[in-house]
């Protein structure tokens, strides 16, 4: 009785493990998967994206670039001339900050020309290197700087020097009444260009000469363009805040004057 009924269970327990087997053996099939270029896709999503009607009366210009092979993979609009949206400050931040580093100052200069008389200099020079937040204040202290070491009489002129910057002073896309607003690497915001002053730095040649004048300094010549020549001294100079800081000053009011200088500054430096 007692084999009879183990050979019962037995052959169950076997049936059970059959039928385990047969369920855990059966093909797993997966569903066919269609083959989508990447590239495809790619276009197909911004194409996609551009059909939203929040950008019905919007001027579009895209480019998409592999960094790696230099290959355009989307473009739509690429000849036409765009206001560059204000979120292409942050390359110009972050190529700042790169290439020339947190800590970097801006400097304003003054040179005299040599001479042996600590009272009368020839000529004046006025040096800038694009400092895109230099004030009428920083011309005053540069001023009161120059007093200082006792001058008392420019015989000569005072020369305004630009030329750390190129020629180029406004970019192609650049409306007429952009005109006020031109690149110079001496260049005070506020301070434009009139009938006397053609460009922003003879602007900031007069207020100096006006400013030394207001004080007692005796300047014999005019505001013209030049250069510094090379045995010229350093008689003052003022530094910016650090580079840190004007990036910030830059992107949080979204501040196209800092951006521009800047741009003009790294391709200057670089």
């Amino acid at each position: 009785m007692f084999m009879k009924t183990y050979r019962l269970i037995l052959f169950h327990f076997i049936i059970l493990l059959t039928g385990c087997g047969v369920f855990s053996t059966k093909p797993v099939t997966t569903p066919p998967t269609n083959q989508v270029d990447p590239l495809d896709r790619l276009n197909a999503d911004i194409d996609k994206l551009l059909q939203n009607p929040i950008f019905t009366t919007a001027n579009i210009g895209i480019k998409v670039v592999s960094v790696e092979s230099g290959d355009v993979l989307y473009a739509k609009n690429v000849e036409k001339l765009h206001h560059p949206a204000s979120t292409t400050k942050l390359f110009t931040a972050a190529t700042a900050l790169a290439k020339l580093g947190p800590n970097y100052r801006f400097i304003t200069s003054l040179y005299a020309d040599t001479t042996t008389d600590t009272q009368t200099i020839d000529n004046l020079y006025l040096r800038g290197e694009g400092d895109p937040i230099l004030q009428t204040e920083d011309l005053k202290k540069l001023c009161d700087s120059l007093i200082l070491t006792g001058v008392k009489t420019i015989r000569g002129d005072i020369v305004v020097d630009e030329t750390f910057f190129d020629t180029v002073r406004e970019g192609p896309g650049w409306m007429w009444d952009d005109r006020p607003f031109q690149m110079s690497a001496l260049s005070i915001r506020n301070l434009l260009p009139d009938k006397i002053a053609e460009n922003r730095a003879i602007a900031c040649g007069h207020f100096l000469k006006n400013k030394l004048v207001q004080e007692g300094v005796s300047v014999k010549g005019n505001v013209v363009p030049g250069k510094v020549p090379s045995d010229a001294e350093s008689v003052a100079e003022h530094l910016s805040p650090p580079l840190s800081q004007i990036v910030k000053s830059m992107n949080k009011p979204s501040d196209n004057w800092i951006a521009e200088m800047l741009f003009k500054k790294i391709s200057a430096e670089v």
